[in-house]
């Protein structure tokens, strides 16, 4: 069966599962970063007073290779994307209007950073900062659950919806960023054993979820804390992925060879992180003099 097959099966088989309930099951090309598309499965179910259930996205090209590769039916994949759905908490429901008013949704305001060259097809329908050779992109967090983060990204249409400006939602991403808590780990105590010696002693500097973490390299304030614990040197961020970052301290050793490790950050990128989780091949440096974020040289 082909990849087109297989979708039109899951479509069709899906929709026959909620036949007679109120329920609207939708396939949508989701456009990711990087230029990644992926075939994206929704499943709107309505509550008494017409709300949408929150519905988790079925990416069915991860299905496709579970049937094609380990073996697993069509009506195997079907039984699994319901009971997925059974799971969600019957309270997660989607509010009438998820914009809300400006003074109920600008705290829900987040800040995510993607590639700047490899994203302009994204970039062409919301707002956006230059950093660097990165965006600063804000989403709309919709929902938060035990399952993860329902976030959108902020458009004009936004914009005119708030009747508030592109400067507006920046200010008020940039303060929640503030108040984000994040979380700096050596690589050694999470990974629960020693480094070897000539390894990097990286830092992972992320968010509490985990997720769009690498924003934590906006945060001045907590890369001066983390240098100024290490005798005030510079600090080199290499983009791990969009979730996270790694410090590593400057000392000016051979440890710290600028080619060497972009050379890491670059095999890392082809060999390790997925497309459209990848960040930069560029190595960044935080310089503690000046108080700012470069791209290293």
């Amino acid at each position: 069966m082909t990849y087109e097959q297989f979708k039109e099966e899951v479509l069709k088989l899906l929709k026959e599962e909620y036949a007679g309930q109120d329920v609207t099951v939708e396939l949508r090309q989701v456009l990711k970063t990087n230029g990644v598309k992926l075939d994206g499965l929704f499943v709107w179910e309505k509550n008494e007073d017409g709300g949408d259930m929150i519905s988790p996205t079925i990416y069915l090209e991860r299905y496709y290779t579970k049937y094609n590769y380990l073996g697993m039916s069509v009506e195997e994949i079907l039984q699994e994307i319901v009971e997925i759905m059974k799971t969600r908490n019957r309270d997660d429901f989607m509010p009438h209007n998820i914009f809300g008013t400006w003074e109920e949704r600008k705290k829900d305001i987040r800040l995510q950073l993607i590639n700047f060259k490899n994203n302009s097809e994204i970039l062409n329908t919301c707002l956006y900062e230059r950093f660097l050779d990165l965006a600063v992109v804000p989403r709309l967090v919709v929902a938060q659950t035990e399952d993860g983060v329902t976030s959108m990204r902020v458009d004009d249409s936004c914009l005119n919806i708030w009747n508030v400006t592109k400067q507006d939602v920046f200010n008020a991403a940039y303060h929640n960023l503030r108040q984000e808590h994040f979380k700096c780990i050596s690589l050694s105590e999470m990974l629960g054993m020693e480094m070897d010696e000539g390894m990097y002693d990286f830092h992972v500097f992320t968010n509490k979820e985990t997720l769009n973490g690498s924003v934590a390299m906006l945060r001045n304030d907590l890369l001066k804390e983390f240098s100024d614990k290490n005798g005030g040197v510079d600090v080199f961020i290499a983009p791990s992925s969009l979730h996270e970052v790694l410090l590593l301290c400057d000392y000016g050793t051979d440890e710290t060879d600028v080619e060497g490790l972009k050379s890491v950050i670059r095999t890392a990128n082809r060999e390790v992180v997925s497309i459209e989780d990848k960040l930069s091949d560029n190595l960044y440096k935080y310089e503690a003099d000046k108080g700012e974020v470069v791209i290293a040289e």
